[in-house]
């Protein structure tokens, strides 16, 4: 079973519980596509980002390679690096 990243986000609330248990009995994979759109976020506050941390050491990762999702949670912090990406490449983007 592979779960989604909003479910990933939903288990790390004090509130649910319930899902933290479900992980816990079924053993669900995680993939470094969620690892990448959950960590990656640029508004993250230092005490979510460990809730979240602590939960992916907890179920294996479907990943690319630990180097790449490393790179690409990077760059996904940076506000609108994809858009200045595409200007470079494209002549396009904002």
């Amino acid at each position: 079973m592979l779960l989604d990243s909003n479910i990933v986000i939903y288990a790390a609330e004090s509130a649910c519980d319930n899902i933290r248990i479900f992980i816990a009995k079924h053993h669900p994979v995680v993939s470094v596509i969620a690892k990448v759109e959950v960590l990656g976020y640029h508004r993250l506050s230092g005490e979510n980002r460990q809730k979240l941390e602590r939960l992916f050491r907890l179920m294996p990762i479907s990943s690319l390679s630990d180097e790449i999702a490393d790179r690409a949670i990077c760059l996904r912090q940076t506000r609108n690096v994809f858009g200045r990406c595409t200007y470079r490449r494209h002549g396009t983007g904002s």
